[in-house]
């Protein structure tokens, strides 16, 4: 059912075409980032992103591809799952996929053809309505047009989340489905700016540095990327550093 969907939103794309190169992201084990694109990812605890292997059983594209820093260069590739990351226990998953867009000129165009698209691939047992209007939100350093839709598929009703943006030629969009109900804001926070690898706990007026991607569960807030200059000296760090528990 989930890839069902996410099949889906990836065929939306195949018709938008460009030349323009696209610079891809990078996937570790906590974290999908893209300094290009201003956009970081750091997944919650219990989640876990699809392998190369699954992406391709997945969505039938090669791994080969997958790894391919040029892929979006070539000319019979017109869109490509950068990420997809997926709660077990609920089934609520976030993936984002990169589009060429030659012949479309607007984040506004975009969200028309893919809803179209959508709407045109709905299969039996099968429903979605998409709520009326689009809005902004800042995911990232970039601000975004978000729309929603409610799935229902066998007798499953979900929310999914869309989030689009231009990049140069091409068009970014984050898909997030929304299973068990933790709304738009939750997954919105998933998102943060990309730096240089380093934490902030801006939550709770205290700092950590490490050099692994995790969120603090002691401060009211998320830690967010920040760059290095705005860090606190090295021996605060190493003051603090053990006070916080990672996920």
């Amino acid at each position: 059912m989930m890839a069902l969907l996410c099949v889906l939103t990836l065929a939306s794309c195949a018709d938008l075409l460009s030349t323009t190169k696209f610079e891809r992201g990078t996937r570790t084990d906590e974290a999908y980032t893209n300094t290009s694109a201003g956009l970081a990812f750091v997944k919650p605890s219990g989640w876990v992103f699809y392998t190369d292997d699954q992406l391709e059983q997945t969505f039938k594209v090669s791994k080969d591809l997958l790894k391919d820093p040029d892929a979006m260069d070539k000319a019979d590739v017109s869109s490509l799952y950068e990420f997809m990351a997926v709660d077990s226990s609920t089934g609520n998953n976030v993936g984002l996929v990169v589009a060429k867009g030659n012949g479309v000129t607007s984040v506004e165009k975009y969200v028309e053809q893919v809803k179209k698209e959508l709407s045109d691939q709905i299969t039996d047992g099968m429903t979605v309505t998409f709520s009326d209007g689009t809005s902004n939100v800042k995911l990232g350093d970039g601000t975004w047009v978000t729309y929603s839709a409610q799935v229902s598929t066998n007798g499953v009703n979900m929310t999914q989340y869309y989030f689009a943006r231009k990049v140069g030629k091409y068009f970014l969009q984050i898909t997030a489905t929304d299973v068990s109900g933790i709304g738009q804001a939750a997954f919105e926070k998933m998102f943060t700016v990309p730096s240089d690898g380093l934490l902030y706990n801006k939550g709770c007026g205290q700092c950590i540095v490490c050099m692994n991607l995790f969120l603090s569960k002691k401060g009211k807030g998320i830690c967010q990327y920040v760059s290095v200059s705005s860090m606190p000296p090295p021996s605060f760090a190493r003051r603090s550093a053990p006070s916080y528990s990672p996920w």
